[in-house]
């Protein structure tokens, strides 16, 4: 799970890549499976041919426009899905149920049309049982698998999404910060690009006031480099103590100039490539 790309984030979770993937391919997929008869056939169409050829049916009468209208909006549908959930919204998350709803109602009617003595007959039969119908079904998979705690999570809580923060490191480093007017002593317990969060045993002596959550200059000392990266921190949580976390604060960073960023990602990468990214929580 510590698994690191170059961008320096985490990397996505593979259930969500496969569900996006799936859903882009079907159109195509769908377009492939038209196409494939006319191989074994020994047909010479081109692959626009049977795709024009599939959706002439708008040509037929009123059923022909509808199944042709629905066939489309299906695939757009599809489309849309496989962003939605590559970028894990929650219209996505209610779109991919909604669609796979929708295209495996659209396969239980068999469209197809009857030419006697010239005259084109639409013929509409509502047929579950067929083949399509039960290979469709299978779309109620990714359903099972969205709707699983885990996955459904990130979907409504973007703070849920830790593929897309900046890995933590461990680090006991020493923090001069200036809160309240006065200047006290930190250390960290993990850190990364974008915050940190501070151990102290004096949590309740500290000035919790609006002033305290409006940000206070700091000194991060890398003690290893010896260098020192000046910063402002914004407080963005509290916290009591627990088994994996001492009692503390956690703060978000707001960089003076873009030295200050670089000295600290570069101390950041060389910790990550060691290695030592800590687990969130």
């Amino acid at each position: 799970m510590n698994l690191v790309n170059q961008s320096g984030y985490k990397k996505r979770p593979l259930e969500l890549v496969l569900l996006a993937s799936v859903f882009a391919l079907v159109p195509f997929l769908s377009w492939a499976s038209w196409y494939a008869p006319y191989l074994l056939a020994g047909r010479p169409e081109s692959l626009l041919e049977v795709l024009v050829a599939n959706f002439a049916t708008a040509s037929n009468g009123p059923w022909g426009l509808v199944h042709a209208v629905l066939m489309a909006g299906l695939w757009v549908l599809f489309l849309l899905v496989a962003w939605g959930i590559w970028k894990v919204t929650n219209w996505g998350f209610y779109l991919c149920i909604l669609t796979a709803v929708a295209n495996s109602l659209f396969s239980t009617f068999l469209y197809g049309v009857s030419k006697a003595d010239g005259v084109v007959e639409e013929i509409v039969k509502f047929n579950p049982f067929q083949f399509g119908t039960l290979l469709n079904l299978v779309f109620f998979i990714p359903i099972i698998i969205i709707l699983r705690k885990d996955i459904m999570a990130p979907f409504f809580n973007p703070k849920m999404k830790w593929w897309e923060q900046h890995p933590r490191v461990k680090a006991l480093l020493t923090i001069e910060a200036s809160i309240g007017g006065t200047m006290q002593t930190f250390k960290s317990f993990d850190i990364s690009a974008s915050g940190m969060f501070l151990g102290t045993d004096n949590l309740g002596n500290l000035p919790l006031g609006d002033g305290y959550y409006e940000g206070f200059p700091a000194k991060v000392h890398l003690e290893e480099t010896g260098e020192i990266v000046e910063l402002s921190c914004r407080v963005v949580y509290v916290s009591g103590g627990g088994p994996n976390k001492p009692t503390g604060f956690g703060v978000t960073f707001e960089y003076k100039d873009s030295k200050q960023r670089k000295v600290l990602a570069t101390y950041l990468h060389d910790k990550i490539r060691n290695g030592q990214v800590a687990n969130r929580t």
